[in-house]
């Protein structure tokens, strides 16, 4: 089998009858109960995927931010310091007037 690298962790696979790209991606091992794994083999079967994608995805999602509380998942910085927008007094135009950055920083 014939490769090519890509980059960024890509490479084109040849064989005789045809191509495909695929991802080189890092092994890790893990230790689960026997309940969990008889649960992820369940879910492999059931959906017709692989354990390692099945933990892939539920790591993807874990990583963005899937685990917080409702409360917290995809708000903004706004609605995160909504309470304090407007509490402080000044120009109405603090944010876009270059005149109130000369000497800011020196």
């Amino acid at each position: 089998m014939k490769c090519d690298w890509l980059g960024q962790g890509i490479v084109l696979r040849y064989t005789k009858y045809a191509y495909y790209v695929s991802t080189i991606m890092k092994t890790i091992s893990l230790k689960l109960t026997a309940a969990l794994n008889a649960q992820l083999d369940r879910a492999a079967r059931q959906g017709k995927q692989s354990k390692s994608e099945i933990v892939r995805a539920a790591l993807v999602q874990f990583l963005n931010g899937a685990n917080l509380p409702q409360s917290k998942r995809g708000l903004s910085a706004l609605d995160l310091a909504g309470d304090l927008a407007g509490s402080v007094d000044g120009p109405g135009d603090l944010s876009t007037n270059p005149a109130y950055m000369e000497g800011f920083g020196r």
